[in-house]
């Protein structure tokens, strides 16, 4: 079963969070898409990375199974101002589809309002405070509350791509994709 994913950047994207989903959910089978704001993203830690599109040329009615959001303030920041960007994840959330999001990144669900009153949610432990609806979780390294997931940072990041492979693919392909790296869940 292939499934589409959008995975947007901007510059100050976490690039270790970025790299550990993108990949992992390749090598599940999804056909991830990473948008930028930019042509070359320059992440937190220096490293530069080229989208495959530009967040300004993603068609507002294509849809994905999931959108998921690597964290880093700068690109957290960068990101929730990005109007083109909001409108697809509206959109996007609004239609019942998974949308995720780790380490600073829930911010942006938060600032729009995106999250349920009853969700249960986790982030980063510096972002807490930003965090205004939901029940917030800080003793799991990654939570799913319906259709939202999230996750607490880069230390998190195998759980939560690990996560986000179990519920859009099944238990035993991210087993599988566990055991291929060997990672011990």
């Amino acid at each position: 079963m292939k499934r589409k994913i959008l995975v947007p950047i901007a510059k100050g994207t976490e690039e270790m969070e970025f790299t550990i989903i993108a990949d992992m959910l390749r090598r599940a089978g999804a056909e991830v898409t990473v948008a930028g704001d930019k042509d070359i993203i320059v992440c937190s830690r220096g490293i530069k990375i080229l989208p495959d599109v530009l967040i300004d040329n993603l068609d507002i009615e294509e849809t994905w199974d999931a959108i998921v959001i690597p964290g880093g303030l700068g690109g957290t920041e960068n990101l929730t101002q990005n109007e083109h960007f909001i409108d697809i994840l509206e959109k996007h959330i609004t239609e019942g589809r998974y949308y995720g999001a780790i380490c600073a990144a829930p911010m942006i669900f938060s600032d729009h309002k995106f999250i349920p009153q009853d969700a249960k949610i986790t982030s980063h432990p510096s972002v807490k405070a930003k965090i205004f609806k939901g029940e917030y979780i800080e003793n799991l390294p990654s939570v799913i509350s319906g259709k939202l997931i999230t996750s607490r940072g880069a230390g998190t990041a195998f759980d939560f791509a690990l996560l986000l492979i179990e519920t859009l693919f099944s238990k035993e392909k991210a087993d599988e994709i566990a055991a291929a790296i060997v990672y011990k869940r």
